[in-house]
C-alpha cells in the first residue's frame, strides 16, 4: 500500500497527485535612481574615450606627469628617467677663494675637470646628486647638488680646502702685456689653467722652496720655469710667454753672410742657409711675404754671375730654392700673396732690343714664372729709344705700372725723335697672375712724369714740361683726376706701405716732430689710428695680424704689438728681438 502511494506521488500522468508548494520568493530590490545614473555616465564616457584614443592616451599620461611634477619627490624621479641637463659647477680654495683648476669632479659615471676659472659640467639627470671633488695637495671633498629640470639659474660654488703650500701664477703676453687665460701649468705632477685674467693659484707640497714648470698655449712657445713656494704666504709668480713663429734675418755674426732665423724673442737663434763665402753686404736683399710663409733672397752665392741672384726660402722646412739666374739686374718690388712681384734687367742685351726691362711673377706655392710685361725699343748701336719701368705699386691682386720713354743721344745724329713718332708714355694695371691688362693712361713722349704713392691705394702724378700739373689715381678709378697740390706736397706724400697678410690693414710710418709716428689703417690706409711715436725706430713690416716689426738704426730688430706699446712696459719701448744685416728691398 505504501507502494501504490508512491507509485501516485511520482507518476506524471495521476492528475490528482499531491503538489509540493515553492518555497516562498522575495522580490529583488529595483537599484537607486543615482546608481543607475553613474553607471550609464560611466558607460558614456568609457565609449567616448575609446573612440578617441589617439589623443585621449597621451593627454592622460601628460595629466599624469603634471601630477606628479606637483609632488617634489616624486617630480625628480620622474623626470630623472627623462631629462638630462648640463650642470655646471664651481670649485674654490677655501682660503683664498680663488678658483681650483685641474680638479676632477665626478658625480654617478660622469666626471670632468675644472677649467682655467675652476669650473666643470657634467651631464646629470634631473634631480640629486653627490659630487666628489679631487684634487692632489687638496683634501677630497663631497658635496650635494640638485639638477634642475628646468635650465640651470646660478652656479653652486664649494669650496675645498688645501693642504700643501698655495702660490698665485701670473701670464702675460711677453710683447703685449695682455693677461693670458687658459695657460696650462704642469708643476710637481699636478695640473692647473689660468682663468680669464691670466691668474692661478696652485697648492705644492711641503718642504720645498722652488719647483719646476712647464707653461704652454696655443698660439705661444711653451716655456719651461721655476716657481717659488714659501712657507708663510702666498708668492707671486710672474712670467710671460711668447707668441709662436720665427723671424728671418741676415746676419754676419760668423763672420759671413747667413740667413737665421729665431724666435720673437730672439731665443732658438740658429743659421738656417749658410754663406758660401760670395755673398756681399751692399747687394745682398732679404725680403719675407706677409705672412712668413716664403722669403726672397737676392744674393751672389756664386761667382757664375757678376750680380746678385733671386732665390725664394719656404719656412716650412727652410729649403733654399733657386727661382731665376742669368747676367742681369734682379729688383724685389713685394708680395702679393704667394706672389713676388720682381723686374730685370738683362745686362747682355743692348738698350736698343725690345725685352731688356722685364716684369715678373714669381708663385712661390707653384713655382711657376710669369711674365707681366716687358719693354718696348728701337734702334741700333748709334741712335735709339727704348722704354723703362719708373713706377711699380702692388695692390691688393693687382700690379701697377708705369714705363717711360727715353731717347740716346748721339753727337752726330742728335736724338733720334723719329723712332718714337707715334709713341707714349702709359700707365698700366694688371693682375699678379697675369691677366686683366688694362693700360690706365697715356702721355705725349714730350713730358716728364714722376710718381709718388701717398696711400695704400693710391698716387700722385707729376707732370712736367711748360708747366707743372699734378693728378691722383685711386685704384679702381677709371683714370687719374687733376688735384691741386705743389711738388713739396708731393714729395712729402711719399710713403712705404706695408699690408698686412689678411689685407684688410695697412702700416706705415711718418716724419713728424723729429719721430717716426706709427699709423695702422684700413686696406685703404683710411681710418687711420697712431700706434705708437718712437724716436728711433722705422716700419719693418708686420708679423701676423696682431704685431708688427721695426727696427732701430737699421740694424736692430724689433717687436711691438698692433695695439701699440703696452702701458707700464718697461721705457714704453718695443720687444728686442736680435742684431741683424740691415736690408733694403727695392722701391718704385
Amino acid at each position: 500500500m505504501d507502494e501504490e502511494k508512491t507509485n501516485q506521488q511520482t507518476d506524471p500522468q495521476n492528475k490528482t497527485q499531491a503538489v509540493e508548494p515553492l518555497p516562498e520568493q522575495t522580490p529583488e530590490p529595483h537599484p537607486p535612481q543615482s546608481v543607475t545614473m553613474q553607471k550609464s555616465r560611466w558607460h558614456r564616457f568609457r565609449n567616448w574615450y575609446t573612440a578617441r584614443k589617439k589623443w585621449t592616451i597621451p593627454a592622460t599620461v601628460v595629466l599624469l606627469l603634471l601630477i606628479l611634477a606637483a609632488i617634489p619627490w616624486s617630480r625628480y624621479q620622474a623626470a630623472g628617467l627623462v631629462v638630462k641637463k648640463d650642470s655646471t659647477i664651481e670649485i674654490l680654495d677655501s682660503t683664498s677663494r680663488s678658483p681650483v683648476s685641474g680638479a676632477t669632479v665626478s658625480a654617478d659615471s660622469v666626471n670632468s675637470q675644472t677649467d682655467g676659472d675652476g669650473r666643470a659640467t657634467l651631464r646629470l639627470s634631473a634631480g640629486r646628486h653627490t659630487l666628489l671633488i679631487s684634487k692632489k695637495y687638496y683634501e677630497e671633498h663631497r658635496a650635494n647638488v640638485l639638477v634642475p629640470i628646468l635650465g640651470q639659474k646660478s652656479t653652486p660654488a664649494i669650496e675645498v680646502d688645501a693642504t700643501g703650500r698655495q702660490v698665485k701664477i701670473i701670464v702675460k703676453n711677453l710683447i703685449s702685456q695682455k693677461m693670458l687665460g687658459d695657460v696650462d701649468i704642469k708643476v710637481a705632477d699636478i695640473t692647473a689653467k689660468t682663468d680669464k685674467n691670466g691668474e692661478a693659484i696652485v697648492v705644492l707640497p711641503v718642504g720645498t722652496d722652488e719647483q719646476k714648470a712647464t707653461l704652454g698655449l696655443g698660439g705661444y712657445n711653451s716655456s719651461e720655469v721655476t716657481v717659488k713656494i714659501s712657507s708663510t704666504e702666498v708668492l707671486e709668480n710672474s712670467f710671460t710667454l711668447t707668441p709662436a713663429g720665427k723671424v728671418y734675418f741676415l746676419s754676419k755674426r760668423t763672420g759671413k753672410l747667413n740667413i737665421m732665423k729665431s724666435s720673437l724673442d730672439g731665443s732658438g737663434a740658429k743659421v738656417v742657409v749658410a754663406a758660401t763665402g760670395k755673398e756681399r753686404d751692399y747687394d745682398t736683399v732679404l725680403l719675407p711675404s706677409p705672412d712668413w710663409k716664403y722669403v726672397a733672397l737676392l744674393a751672389r752665392r756664386t761667382t757664375t754671375y757678376p750680380t746678385p741672384q733671386l732665390y725664394i726660402l719656404s719656412t716650412e722646412d727652410d729649403e733654399l730654392l733657386g727661382v731665376d739666374n742669368g747676367d742681369a739686374d734682379y729688383s724685389l718690388v713685394g708680395w702679393s700673396g704667394d706672389n713676388l712681384i720682381y723686374t730685370v734687367i738683362r745686362s747682355d742685351l743692348p738698350e736698343w732690343r725690345t725685352g731688356r726691362d722685364k716684369l715678373k711673377n714669381y708663385n712661390a706655392g707653384t713655382g711657376k714664372i710669369t711674365l707681366l710685361n716687358q719693354n718696348s725699343a728701337a734702334g741700333d748701336s748709334i741712335t735709339s729709344a727704348y722704354e723703362y719701368y719708373t713706377f711699380v705699386m702692388i695692390s691688393g691682386e693687382d700690379v701697377f705700372y708705369a714705363k717711360n720713354w727715353t731717347l740716346v743721344y748721339d753727337e752726330e745724329s742728335g736724338y733720334p725723335e723719329s723712332l718714337v713718332d707715334g709713341k707714349k708714355h702709359t700707365l698700366s694695371v694688371i693682375s699678379a697672375a697675369g691677366r686683366g691688362y688694362k693700360q690706365i693712361a697715356s702721355y705725349e713722349i714730350n713730358l716728364e712724369l714722376q710718381y709718388s704713392r701717398h696711400s695704400p691705394t693710391g698716387f700722385y702724378i707729376w707732370q712736367h714740361f711748360d708747366e707743372e700739373k699734378f693728378y691722383d689715381y685711386t685704384v679702381g678709378t677709371d683714370a687719374p683726376k687733376s688735384v691741386s697740390i705743389d711738388s713739396d706736397e708731393f714729395y712729402d706724400a711719399y710713403k712705404t706701405f706695408y699690408v698686412s697678410p689678411s689685407g684688410k690693414k695697412a702700416l706705415w710710418a711718418e716724419a713728424r716732430d723729429g719721430k717716426f709716428t706709427i699709423f695702422v689703417g684700413d686696406a685703404s690706409g683710411l681710418n687711420a689710428k697712431t700706434i705708437a711715436s718712437l724716436d728711433e725706430y722705422d716700419v719693418y713690416g708686420w708679423f701676423n695680424e696682431d704685431y708688427i716689426l721695426v727696427t732701430k738704426d737699421g740694424t736692430e730688430l724689433y717687436v711691438m704689438s698692433v695695439g701699440g706699446l703696452p702701458t707700464g712696459q718697461a721705457g714704453g719701448k718695443p720687444v728686442k728681438i736680435t742684431d741683424f744685416q740691415p736690408t733694403t728691398p727695392t722701391t718704385y
